[in-house]
This record gives structure tokens, sequence and C-alpha cells, in this order.
């Protein structure tokens, strides 16, 4: 596969600064070669190769990352979805399904590898893996765990079974 370029949502940056962090996060992630966010127009532009296992934990570590040190807003926007007026969720509906079509697009490259299996069904395998990480605001500690060690945990889980 060769590079592609996707353009992301990124909800909660309000100033340069987290611009800077999400995009260092972003740069962070095996396979991707750049990223340039933009915190007014709330989106990254990044560009990637394709994924394998390991640059899969590398995606759920930065979303870790962001998600459990730089966001508020995205942890509660993910824990509260589903209870603020319908207005309010269509006007993010796009975010989440351009977040969506990112993960689904790793996944499919994994699945097309071998890394995933062939009959896995990728919207559950991401709704599962998500829903996991995005859990981890409830339970998180940082003293005990770093989001790189939950990552490989989480990715150990979904390729080798809760069994390995």
């Amino acid at each position: 596969m060769g590079e592609t370029t996707t353009t992301l949502a990124v909800g909660g940056m309000t100033c340069g600064g987290c611009a800077g962090n999400v995009q260092r996060a972003l740069e962070g992630v095996a396979g991707v070669t750049s990223a340039a966010v933009d915190h007014v127009a709330g989106n990254a532009s990044v560009m990637h190769a394709g994924v394998t296992q390991a640059e899969l934990e590398a995606a759920v570590a930065a979303h870790l990352h962001t998600l459990l040190r730089y966001s508020d807003y995205t942890s509660a926007n993910i824990r509260i979805f589903g209870q603020v007026p319908r207005t309010s969720q269509n006007r993010n509906r796009a975010i989440r399904r351009t977040y969506a079509e990112y993960w689904n697009g790793l996944l499919q490259y994994a699945k097309d590898r071998g890394e995933i299996g062939p009959d896995a069904d990728l919207s559950l395998v991401r709704l599962f893996l998500l829903g996991s990480v995005n859990w981890s605001v409830e339970w998180y500690d940082p003293k005990k765990k770093s989001t790189e060690f939950l990552a490989k945990k989480f990715c150990n889980i979904l390729f080798e079974g809760i069994g390995s």
C-alpha cells in the first residue's frame, strides 16, 4: 500500500499549543510520515503508509494519549453523546464518521496483510477496540501504567486473544 492522506476532525483544541501536541502525537505513530494540524479548523491532515500490528499499537497509544491527557471535551463527548440533543449530535456526526473511516482503513489494511483474521467484522473490531480504549477515562491512573503499555495490552488482547 502506498502513502495516503487522511483528514481527521479533531475536537477540543483551543490554541496552537493543543495543535502542536496533537501533531506530535500523530507524528509519533509508526507509518505516519507527516501531519499538519489546524486548531481553528479543527482538523489534522495525516500522510501515512499501511499498518502492521505494531503500528496499530502506536495508533491506539496516540488515541489514548490524546484522550487521557489533552482533551476533557473529547472524553465527555464520547461518554454523553447519546444524551445530548439531536441537533448537537448531528453537528458532530461528520467528525465521528471521518474518525471511524480512518480506523476502518487502518484495520482493513491490517486484515489485508493477515494481521486480522479474514472472517473478522471490522466494524465490530473497531467498536470493541475504541470502546475499550475510550472507557479507560474512568479507571486510568498514569502513576500505574503508561499509555504505551495500555495500548500494547489492548492490541495484544485484540490480536492474540484474552487467553494469551
